[in-house]
C-alpha cells in the first residue's frame, strides 16, 4: 500500500467479507497489521538461505560451516538459521539462538530437536519431521512452541529445505505476533458480542442512502428485517417531518465531518415512531459512514411528561391569577350595577353617576388585564408600522416622569441616527412605560431610571445566545440602581402573575407582558441583575428598512351622537355573540343607518353574495360557520369592490394581518372597545 511519503509498505490484514443476499460483497470489516519489517527480514532470511544453498552447491559440509561462521548475515540476522542432520541434532546453529532462546550452540547440538518442543505441539511436528524425511520437499509453516533455556516458552515459525541428508532450516520467532492475534482474536469477538447483543442501532450506510450492514438490533426494535432494511432507502424509515435535518446530516458527513448529537425519529414496521441519538462519522473515502443510534423514546418522553407537568404548573398559577384579578372586577362591576338598579328604583338618580364611574373604571382596568395576557402570549392585535423609537421615547419622557415621581431622576442615552423598527408604537409606549413603573419600585427610596438605545449587529454566535437570528437590531434598555434580583427570581420574572411585590400592589403581569411584544414583534427581551446593584432590562428589535412613518392626525369626526334625520346607508353586522350584536347595531342606528344582522360567516356571506344594498361591513374575526371574519370579508369583497371593513377582534389570527400590514379597505378595532370609538371609526368609514 503506498503511504503519503510515495513509498509502498505491505499490510496483512484480517478479518471477514460481508456479502449480500446475491453473493455479492458489500464490506470487508477486520484489522489491518504493518509488517513491514516482518517481510523486510523474510525476504532478508530468504535471500540467505539461497545464498547457503548455492553455497552448499559447491562446498563441502566444513567450508559450508565456514562461510556460516564468516558469514554477515548469518551473525547478525535475528532469524534463528541452522543445519539439520538426519537424525534430527544441529550441525551448525547461528548466534540468534542464543540471544532469543538462550541455548548455545554446543547444547543445541548434543540435544534432539525434539526435545526442544512443547509437549502439547511434540506430536504434530514429529508427524511433520517424519513426512519431511520421506518426501524430501521444503516444509514451510510450521509453527510450534519452542523451549528456552529459562523455562519459557516461544513461538517460532519453521522454514525447512532438505539436501540429501541435510536440512537447511530458519525459524521466525512469532511470539509477538501470536500474541497479537490473540488479543484481535479477543477483541474481535468482542466486536462480534457487542454487534450481536447491543440494543443500539450499529451499522454502516452510503451517501446512495442505502444501508450497506445492520445489526440485529433493528430488527429487535424496529420490527424490520434485514433483508428489507439493505434494499429499502433509509429515508423511507425516517418520520418525513425530519427528513430535511437527517439530509443536512448527510451533506455534513459528505464534507467529512463527524456528527454526533443528532435525533431523528423512526417509524417501526408496527407504526410506531421511536426518537434515536445518532452518532455518525464517514470513513477516510468519504463515501460510507458508520454511525451508532440509541434509543432515547423513555427519555423524550420523560422529559415530555415534564415539560407538560412544568406547562400545567403555569396554566394553574396562571388561572389562579387571572381569576382572582377578575374576580376583584367583576365584583366593582356587579355591585355598581345593582346599586345603580337600587338607586333608579328609590328615584335618587343624582347618585347614578358614581356607580356608572366605578363600573367603567373596572372594565378598563379587566380591558388592560386582558391586553397583557394577549401580550404574554403573543396573540394581542398588532398594527405594526415603521416607528423611530428614539422620537417615541423622547416624546414620553415628560410623562414617564410625572409617572415615576419627583424621587425618580430620568436619564436618558439615545443613539443618533437609530435605525427603525417595525412594531405597533402604542404597544411600544406601553412597554417602556410598564418597564420604567417596574424600576421606580424596585428602587423603594429613589433613584436613577435610564434608557438607552443602540444600533446592533448581532453575529451568529451571540444569536444562539440570545435565540435571535443573524442581523442588524435595534435595542432598547431600561436600567435602574434599585434591589436588583438573585438568578432564581430573574429565571421567572416573565412567568405571568409571578411578582415579589405585596399583594395589591402589582399583577405580575409587566414583564411578562414586554417579553410578549418583544417576541411577537419578530424580536427577544433579556434581564440582567445584580442583588443591591439593579437590573437592566433590554428588548431587542429587529431593524426595519424604510423611513420611519410620520404618525396622522387623529380624525375630526364627532363620536356617539345622535343624529336627527335616518340615512341611506346600510351595515352589515356579523357576530356570534348576541350581546355584541345588539350593542353594535344600536349605536348604529343612533347614527341614523340601517342594520343587517348576521351570527355566523355562511349568513354573512349569503348577505354579501345577496342582491342587498351594503355599505359597510362589521364582522369578528373569530365566527362560526365554516371561516373566520377575514376569509368571509375577502370573500364577499370579491364581489363588492371598494367596501370597507371594519374588523373588531381580541385574538390576532394569522389570517387578519399579512406581513405586518392591513389589506387596503379593512380597519382593525380592538376589543373591548369603547362605543364612541366605534361610532367615530364608522364615521370615518362612511365619510371615506
Amino acid at each position: 500500500m503506498r503511504r503519503a511519503d510515495g513509498h509502498y509498505y505491505w499490510l496483512e490484514a484480517n478479518g471477514r467479507v460481508e456479502l449480500a443476499a446475491d453473493g455479492t460483497g458489500l464490506s470487508f470489516p477486520g484489522v489491518l497489521i504493518n509488517v513491514e519489517e516482518r517481510r523486510a527480514i523474510e525476504g532478508e532470511r530468504d535471500r540467505a538461505i539461497a545464498r547457503v544453498m548455492a553455497l552448499n552447491a559447491e562446498l563441502e559440509q566444513k567450508v559450508i560451516a565456514q562461510t556460516f561462521e564468516r558469514g554477515r548475515t548469518w551473525q547478525i540476522t535475528p532469524d534463528l538459521l541452522g543445519v539439520l542432520n538426519h537424525e534430527g541434532y544441529f550441525e551448525a546453529t547461528n548466534p540468534a539462538w542464543q540471544v532469543t532462546l538462550g541455548w548455545s550452540e554446543e547444547e543445541l547440538a548434543s540435544t534432539h530437536f525434539l526435545d526442544f518442543v512443547h509437549p502439547k505441539d511434540k506430536a504434530g511436528t514429529q508427524n511433520v519431521w517424519l513426512k519431511f524425511k520421506q518426501a524430501g520437499e521444503p516444509a514451510l509453516g510450521l509453527e510450534h512452541r519452542f523451549r528456552c533455556k529459562n523455562g519459557e516458552w516461544r513461538w517460532l515459525s519453521w522454514v525447512a529445505v532438505p539436501d540429501g541428508r541435510k536440512t537447511y532450516c530458519s525459524a521466525r520467532d512469532i511470539t509477538r505476533e501470536k500474541l497479537n492475534r490473540a488479543e484481535l482474536r479477543k477483541r474481535t469477538a468482542e466486536r462480534d458480542r457487542l454487534w450481536e447483543s447491543t440494543n443500539d442501532l450499529m451499522g454502516s450506510a452510503g451517501l446512495d442512502g442505502f444501508f450497506k450492514t445492520i445489526n440485529p438490533a433493528w430488527t429487535q426494535l424496529l420490527g424490520w428485517d434485514s433483508e428489507h432494511l439493505l434494499k429499502t432507502p433509509f429515508l423511507d424509515l425516517v418520520v418525513e417531518d425530519d427528513w430535511a435535518d437527517v439530509l443536512d446530516l448527510m451533506k455534513r458527513l459528505g464534507k467529512g465531518e463527524k456528527v454526533s448529537g443528532f435525533t431523528s425519529r423512526l417509524r417501526c414496521k408496527s407504526g410506531e415512531t421511536r426518537y434515536f441519538l445518532w452518532t455518525a462519522a464517514p470513513d477516510s473515502a468519504g463515501k460510507i459512514f458508520h454511525f451508532v443510534g440509541r434509543d432515547v423514546t423513555a427519555q423524550h418522553m420523560a422529559e415530555e411528561s415534564l415539560r407538560q407537568s412544568q406547562k400545567m404548573e403555569a396554566i394553574g398559577q396562571l388561572t389562579g391569577g387571572l381569576a382572582h384579578d377578575f374576580n376583584n372586577l367583576l365584583a366593582g362591576i356587579s355591585g355598581s350595577l345593582e346599586l345603580m338598579h337600587l338607586r333608579i328604583e328609590q328615584g335618587r338618580f343624582h347618585e347614578l353617576s358614581k356607580y356608572m364611574s366605578s363600573a367603567e373604571t373596572a372594565t378598563r382596568r379587566a380591558a388592560a388585564l386582558t391586553h397583557r395576557l394577549l401580550a404574554f402570549s403573543r396573540r394581542q392585535t398588532l398594527l405594526p408600522k415603521p416607528t423611530d423609537a428614539n422620537g417615541l421615547i423622547a416624546g414620553m419622557l415628560e410623562m414617564i416622569q410625572r409617572t415615576v415621581g419627583p424621587g425618580i431622576r430620568l436619564e436618558s442615552e439615545l443613539q443618533a441616527s437609530l435605525w427603525t423598527a417595525l412594531v405597533d408604537a402604542s404597544q411600544l409606549e406601553n412597554t417602556l412605560l410598564n418597564l420604567c413603573i417596574n424600576a421606580r419600585d424596585a428602587m423603594p427610596g429613589g433613584g436613577v431610571i435610564k434608557t438607552s438605545t443602540r444600533n446592533l449587529w448581532i453575529d451568529a454566535a451571540r444569536g444562539m445566545a440570545l435565540n435571535l437570528p443573524e442581523g442588524e437590531y435595534l435595542s432598547l434598555a431600561v436600567s435602574d440602581d434599585g434591589v436588583g434580583m438573585p438568578p432564581q427570581i430573574v429565571a421567572r420574572a416573565v412567568e405571568p402573575f409571578f411578582t415579589t411585590k405585596p399583594i395589591g400592589e402589582g399583577t405580575g403581569l409587566g414583564l411578562s407582558m414586554a417579553y410578549g411584544f418583544a417576541k411577537q414583534s419578530g424580536g427577544q427581551m433579556r434581564i440582567v441583575s445584580v442583588v443591591g446593584e439593579g437590573t437592566t432590562v433590554t428588548l431587542y428589535l429587529p431593524r426595519h428598512a424604510g423611513a420611519p412613518q410620520a404618525d396622522t392626525a387623529p380624525g375630526t369626526a364627532a363620536g356617539l351622537e345622535p343624529v336627527a334625520q335616518r340615512q341611506s346607508k346600510t351595515v352589515l353586522v356579523v357576530d356570534d355573540e348576541p350581546t355584541i350584536r345588539l350593542l353594535v347595531t344600536d349605536v348604529l342606528e343612533e347614527l341614523g343607518l340601517n342594520v343587517i344582522e348576521a351570527s355566523d360567516s355562511a349568513a354573512g356571506l349569503a348577505l354579501l353574495q345577496s342582491d342587498a344594498t351594503i355599505d359597510l361591513l362589521i364582522s369578528d374575526v373569530g365566527l362560526p360557520g365554516g371561516m373566520n371574519g377575514r376569509q368571509m370579508a375577502d370573500a364577499g369583497l370579491s364581489a363588492r369592490q371598494g367596501m370597507p371593513v371594519l374588523l373588531i377582534t381580541g385574538y390576532a389570527e394569522n389570517s387578519l394581518l399579512t406581513d405586518g400590514q392591513l389589506a387596503p379597505g379593512i380597519t382593525v378595532l380592538t376589543k373591548p372597545f369603547g362605543l364612541d370609538a366605534l361610532a367615530s371609526r364608522v364615521r370615518e368609514l362612511l365619510a371615506d
